[in-house]
């Protein structure tokens, strides 16, 4: 354990409500968060880090019009907008550093577009290629058209889940950015975000409209296969919920994913193959916990719940991963909708 507070970002919804941006917040020991700045900006719903210099990137999930992704400044306590762009498309909802850090990835649920920027050598997005997800499994108003929610970078490889297909698409860079090989989930399932670990050869995918993660296996070509899948609610619960994030612990021994609705963190055990037992599932404290974030000691998970405006911090049992929570969750940041530690 440290005394110094772990540093974090936290993105919001603006747009109708009282949040301002990305917010830069310190969380000490026991559990209390302190707000150290805001970068003004619209709806950054997502943020990610440049690997090697003070930066963050968001995208802003404006509900009407084009979107944009915000290029934040970094400072010791100090956060600084340095552009937004255009982001091409509608309602951005996720994005990516590729490894080397020389382009940034991101992906538009509402229209089904990704989008692919080169990055120059200060970490400014310059030299978009757009392309385009076509067609919906039609099994419900969700599955449509294409909804890419989530976009991973792998090796040389982009993984895109699309909610609306009930597909992960696999792209890789030849001349440009082109598919290669696609993973069809179980019909219905709703793919939105997906935990990669190459190492083992193992991923996991967290499926929003039925309530169920996938274990998928990762071929040597980076191509994609779901193997089963297991629910992520109790089985006495008969409301409705809707899965959100998914991460793993990392020790490797388990998996947490979010339940929106029954508003829980639920926790799986890992076995040596990559199958998943489901645990229990613990409240949130808040309502529609939408992310969490793991520190990178593994020590804490902090979850943001945006329909409570609030933060719930928990610590992590390193003998069993279960989570006790900390503190009463924090009100300091409204609408918060996505963590990303420093």
């Amino acid at each position: 354990m440290t005394d110094m507070p772990r540093r974090f970002l936290t993105g919001t919804y603006t747009t109708g409500r009282d949040a301002r941006g990305v917010y830069l917040c310190g969380l000490a020991d026991d559990g209390a968060i302190d707000v150290l700045d805001v970068c003004a900006c619209g709806d950054p719903s997502f943020v990610v880090l440049h690997p090697d210099r003070p930066l963050a990137y968001a995208v802003n999930e404006r509900p009407a019009g084009e979107g944009g992704v915000s290029v934040i400044g970094l400072g010791d306590a100090a956060l600084t907008l340095e552009a937004t762009i255009a982001s091409h498309g509608r309602l951005p909802c996720h994005l990516a550093v590729l490894p080397g850090a020389t382009q940034l990835a991101v992906v538009h649920y509402g229209c089904g577009t990704v989008t692919v920027f080169d990055l120059d050598r200060d970490g400014a997005p310059i030299t978009p290629q757009v392309w385009q997800h076509d067609g919906g499994t039609g099994r419900s108003r969700r599955q449509a058209h294409a909804h890419p929610h989530c976009v991973v970078a792998h090796g040389s490889r982009l993984y895109v889940t699309d909610l609306g297909a009930d597909r992960i698409a696999v792209y890789e860079r030849r001349r440009h950015w082109v598919e290669c090989s696609t993973c069809a989930i179980h019909a219905g399932a709703g793919p939105r975000h997906l935990c990669l670990d190459g190492a083992a050869g193992i991923a996991w995918l967290s499926n929003e409209l039925d309530n169920t993660v996938s274990r998928l296996a990762l071929d040597a070509d980076g191509g994609l296969r779901e193997i089963d899948w297991t629910g992520s609610l109790p089985a006495d619960f008969a409301g409705t919920s809707a899965i959100s994030e998914i991460a793993r612990h990392p020790s490797g021994r388990w998996l947490y994913v979010g339940n929106r609705g029954h508003d829980s963190i639920a926790r799986f055990a890992i076995d040596a193959r990559g199958g998943l037992a489901f645990v229990d599932a613990v409240p949130s404290r808040g309502r529609h916990p939408r992310h969490f974030a793991i520190t990178p000691d593994g020590e804490r998970l902090l979850v943001a719940n945006r329909d409570s405006d609030s933060l719930s911090v928990y610590a992590i049992d390193q003998r069993d991963g279960s989570l006790e929570p900390l503190a009463e969750p924090s009100t300091a940041v409204p609408a918060p909708v996505c963590i990303c530690w420093l």
